[in-house]
């Protein structure tokens, strides 16, 4: 039970393209007006900030997403691609995400076979492909900004077999002044049934001071039959010339469980190279509990001289 627990505790929904950086900040980026996470964690953000952006990532650990209502995920991989454009149009943003999952989950009630041979392995296996959009429109001269996203997704599972989901999600990004992100987001607005995730209501404060210091805390309230639905994660980075240090932490009521997390990296204009862990504050966490994850960005932030 214990090992379930840790597992649920730092899944990452598949379909939340999210970097190593801020895994390393507690797992924020509702308010993070400059990273790919935006496409579908928070697509309101995608018209803040004008740039090109490029994203790949690979985690290893708990993963997986978790089926309405449940506790899910196990051991596995994830990997991951995002791309976004903010820059070639002044009044709308895009952004696209691909991101693949394999692990062995543990069997729930409903992955137990009507019957089986004695002694004979059951296996779990599950597998997720997950193609998200996102589109935003930038108002107010970059200042506020309202998008939409959607994901489409295939899944291949040894017990419950293939099939097809979708979800709905919507995002709205205000920047006042050039250091301060406030981000509002609803995510997985469409019910339906099998591997759907459950409804979201995130909200994100940011303040950075570029190129030296950057605090985030999210909060979100989650449609699930929980002992509590809310959860808490915070983080700060701090910028050492070309190095990157990050800390961070937060609470998944969900679940019951507390995380601190940590990152390291280094990045100028034209993109980075991140890494970042989660670990689970428990008694007796196992190294399988922890969650790793290495990033790479490529960008294009500065205007191009026109020829």
């Amino acid at each position: 039970m214990l090992s379930l627990s840790l597992l649920g505790s730092l899944a990452l929904a598949a379909d939340v393209v999210q970097g190593a950086n801020l895994l390393g900040m507690g797992r924020v980026g509702v308010a993070a007006p400059s990273d790919n996470a935006a496409i579908t964690l928070n697509p309101g953000l995608l018209g803040l900030r004008e740039r090109y952006d490029f994203h790949a990532h690979f985690r290893l650990g708990p993963a997986g997403p978790a089926p309405r209502g449940e506790v899910g995920g196990g051991l596995g991989l994830q990997w991951a691609a995002s791309a976004m454009d903010a820059r070639t149009s002044s009044a709308v943003a895009l952004g696209f995400a691909y991101s693949g999952d394999r692990f062995d989950a543990p069997l729930a009630d409903r992955d137990l076979p009507g019957w089986w041979i004695p002694g004979e392995e059951i296996t779990n296996r599950k597998r997720y492909q997950d193609f998200a959009g996102g589109l935003a429109i930038p108002l107010l001269d970059r200042h506020l900004s309202v998008g939409l996203g959607g994901d489409v997704g295939l899944y291949d599972h040894d017990r419950q077999g293939e099939g097809l989901f979708w979800d709905l999600h919507l995002g709205v990004g205000l920047q006042p002044t050039e250091g301060l992100t406030l981000g509002l987001s609803a995510r997985d607005l469409l019910p339906g049934d099998g591997e759907d995730r459950p409804m979201q209501l995130l909200a994100g404060l940011r303040a950075e001071d570029q190129g030296n210091l950057a605090f985030e805390i999210n909060a979100g309230h989650t449609w699930v039959d929980a002992a509590s639905p809310l959860s808490l994660r915070a983080g700060l980075e701090k910028i050492l010339g070309h190095a990157e240090l990050r800390l961070g932490g937060g609470w998944s009521g969900p679940e019951g469980q507390t995380y601190a997390t940590a990152g390291i990296g280094t990045s100028d204009e034209g993109g980075g190279l991140e890494y970042g862990v989660a670990v689970p504050l428990s008694p007796d966490p196992s190294p399988g509990a922890l969650l790793h994850q290495i990033s790479i960005r490529f960008g294009a932030p500065a205007p191009i001289d026109p020829l």
